[in-house]
């Protein structure tokens, strides 16, 4: 090996001939740095003239610098690295080391041992390695070794994993680290909680290994090293992150000196892709928090910050119907081309999953003959895989996965009511989750979609069709061997008959309660908030409505003046007619279970339901009126009606005579003839 640098043009590299003046000048100066590089045999130099793993750096044929390294396994590892005093301070160092990378671009990366003690251990960060563990050395006196690498940024372990892993990063800084290890802040043990972990994926950047070497503490820095060990990022996943620096620095060519490690830590950081940037240090979220936003989209925030947005995220993705609208939600089975990338997408390694195991379990249920495999996309992204079988008078769920993310949550909720749909189209009563690991906003849904477990620990879930009174539902449910038989809902006293009818009916739906006394009201709802509220059919001008479009909602809220409400209030059924001239309106066109009303002022009600809802602030404002006051009317398990035109529900609601443009109370009997009715050309 013979080169030329360009950055040193008197500098030579050359690999050094067995027996050659070259040869016996390395060794020579190899043995002036024995005190810190140790002794080699002569042999130990020849045999790695053979094997071309001896590169020297010569200045007019005299050799001033060499390195001596061996390649076992996918590494490349240094033996010695020896620089001539009077030449060093001269880049020989970086040199040799970035030669014998370029040498060897397919290995993992560069790896050495260097006492602590020695002055060669301020060199090694420079040549961007990073310490990674230490050792007492072989010595008397068991000086520690450091073990240092620098990464070449190929896939590992890491990568592997990382890439399976959809859930936001969020990267903790030096001094947020190291308070979560020692525990020694209030919100150290806040950051260790387990629910942190369902909703963000905490790591740290590799710099801060540089800044644990730096301790005089060997146990306290090894326990650090070893808390680093789940954290670190993928090898690969910071690649860039100097060109990062470089655009920060251009942007605040101010930046003092002590800001270099946390600057480090941001560019890393930014590089991967991370959500957040935890750190104490308001004075550098200060200056340097629109920078990261800019470049990466990453929020630098403070532990406190952290954990109430996370707090936010895992309390509102309960259900926020509106981080999808807008967006292009399709549901459709799964083609071939799709199915190679399921395993990876929706693998629950939380619950034991192992991708190998789900891409053969996936593949035996897409050539299945009754099995039906089909996938949730949001904006041309997988985020849900559901599959399920109809056989024995049941539908059973064999796969139930949500990828996590924005709405979680809310995809979960949907794929359960997707389920019990299907189960209503098939006339079976039962729906049973066999899916051992299901997602977790699967399982958070579980309860909300009308879903529990039985005596079997099968969970299970009774979508009933018909209509009857609480006593005639319970006789079904106890045939079916409801887990709700022993759950008070058909309790024979109380005084809270009309709450378990509402309960009953969302639990059972679409079965309808009669007798209980659940109030029943007709809302006028204009036509462009019918078509993102009830019915996105009406998008199109369509009398049916287009199937997975305009976002996916079960939980919604409409706004209202409240004159002339006439007492509606919780819970209650809600019976649409969409008002306007457009295709479509002048109908009822749907039915929702009322389950809270509000009455506030607009800008409170806004910021109160806003996940919930299209509503801009200002329509809330609106929709108030000249009043001060806005009500609040929050409904879920839309379904369709009819529709109904408005001259028919004038016919079934005679001979009562009622303001059609206002809200009104219909009975019950009323109610049902609205459920049954066709129009006068059906059969």
């Amino acid at each position: 090996m013979s080169a030329q640098s360009d950055n040193l043009p008197d500098i030579e590299l050359v690999a050094p001939p067995r027996g050659s003046d070259a040869l016996r000048e390395v060794i020579r100066l190899g043995r002036s740095a024995k005190a810190t590089v140790g002794f080699l045999p002569d042999a130990a130099f020849e045999q790695r003239t053979t094997q071309r793993t001896l590169l020297a750096a010569t200045i007019e044929d005299r050799v001033v610098a060499y390195v001596l390294y061996d390649l076992p396994r996918d590494e490349i590892r240094i033996v010695q690295l020896v620089v001539a005093k009077p030449h060093q301070g001269r880049g020989l160092a970086r040199l040799l080391v970035d030669a014998i990378a370029d040498a060897h671009p397919n290995r993992r990366g560069i790896v050495l041992r260097c006492r602590d003690d020695f002055p060669a251990t301020t060199l090694w960060e420079k040549l961007d390695f990073h310490p990674v563990s230490a050792k007492a050395g072989r010595s008397l006196d068991g000086k520690l070794l450091t073990r240092w690498f620098r990464s070449f940024g190929q896939p590992d372990l890491f990568t592997f994993l990382h890439e399976q892993d959809t859930r936001p990063l969020a990267v903790l800084d030096a001094s947020t680290f190291f308070d979560v290890v020692e525990g020694t802040k209030r919100h150290a043990e806040q950051l260790r909680a387990d629910w942190i972990g369902e909703h963000a994926r905490l790591g740290v950047a590799d710099h801060i290994l540089h800044e644990i070497h730096r301790g005089d503490d060997p146990d306290r820095k090894a326990r650090q090293r070893q808390a680093t060990e789940p954290l670190r990022l993928a090898s690969d996943s910071t690649n860039g992150w100097k060109e990062v620096r470089a655009v920060i620095d251009g942007a605040h060519p101010d930046a003092p000196p002590t800001d270099n490690d946390d600057l480090i830590h941001l560019a890393q950081a930014i590089a991967a892709n991370a959500t957040w940037v935890v750190t104490g240090d308001r004075r550098f979220i200060a200056r340097y928090g629109r920078t990261a936003e800019r470049i990466g989209s990453t929020a630098i925030v403070t532990p406190q910050q952290f954990l109430l947005e996370l707090d936010e995220t895992a309390r509102d993705d309960q259900y926020r119907p509106a981080e999808l609208a807008g967006t292009d939600v399709t549901r459709r089975a799964v083609d071939a081309t799709t199915l190679p990338g399921l395993a990876p997408s929706f693998v629950n390694h939380r619950l034991g999953d192992r991708i190998r195991g789900l891409r053969d379990e996936i593949d035996d249920l897409a050539v299945h003959p009754d099995a039906r495999l089909e996938v949730i996309e949001v904006a041309g992204e997988l985020r849900g895989l559901a599959c399920w079988v109809v056989t024995g008078g049941s539908l059973d769920v064999l796969l139930a996965r949500v990828t996590s993310g924005v709405a979680e949550t809310t995809i979960g909720r949907h794929l359960l009511a997707m389920m019990r749909d299907e189960a209503v189209g098939a006339e079976v009563e039962v729906v049973r989750v066999l899916d051992e690991r299901p997602s977790r906003a699967v399982e958070s849904s579980f309860r909300d979609e009308g879903f529990a477990l039985n005596d079997r620990d099968e969970i299970v879930a009774h979508p009933l069709t018909g209509r009857g009174t609480l006593g005639e539902l319970h006789a079904l449910a106890t045939r079916l061997n409801s887990p709700m038989v022993d759950d008070g809902l058909f309790a024979p006293t109380g005084n809270d008959l009309v709450h378990r009818a509402a309960l009953a009916e969302r639990w059972f739906a679409p079965f309808v309660v009669l007798g209980a006394g659940l109030p029943t009201y007709y809302v006028p709802i204009r036509h462009g908030w019918a078509t993102d509220l009830v019915d996105v059919g009406l998008a199109a001008g369509q009398l049916l409505p287009r199937p997975w479009r305009l976002g996916l909602r079960r939980e919604l809220v409409y706004y209202r003046s409240p004159l002339n409400s006439r007492g509606i209030a919780a819970p209650a059924r809600l019976v649409w007619y969409v008002s306007g001239d457009e295709p479509g309106a002048g109908n009822v066109r749907g039915v929702s279970h009322l389950t809270d009303v509000v009455v506030d002022e607009p800008k409170r009600l806004y910021q109160r339901f806003r996940a919930l809802g299209v509503w801009t602030e200002q329509d809330v404002v609106k929709a108030a009126g000249k009043g001060p006051t806005a009500m609040a009317l929050r409904f879920t398990a839309t379904r369709r009606l009819g529709p109904v035109p408005l001259k028919d529900y004038e016919n079934l609601m005679a001979p009562a005579a009622v303001m059609l443009q206002s809200v009104h109370p219909i009975d019950e009997h009323t109610f049902v003839r609205i459920l049954d009715y066709r129009p006068p050309h059906a059969s």
